[in-house]
């Protein structure tokens, strides 16, 4: 939101803080799922490799 049309009012204000505060939430839940795939990873790998799943 750019200072266009002079100052913000309160609920820009208070929206932009909802959705600063959304985005943040999801960084950080994209951060733990990222992390979660990257720990399973070799054991989904393993498992595939067992059942002669060769196609990708």
């Amino acid at each position: 939101m750019e200072d266009v049309h002079g100052p913000w009012t309160p609920a820009e204000m208070a929206e932009y803080d909802r959705l600063s505060e959304q985005l943040s939430s999801l960084t950080t839940r994209l951060a733990d799922f990222a992390q979660a795939i990257t720990v399973s990873l070799p054991v989904v790998r393993a498992a595939h490799s067992s059942r002669g799943d060769d196609r990708g």
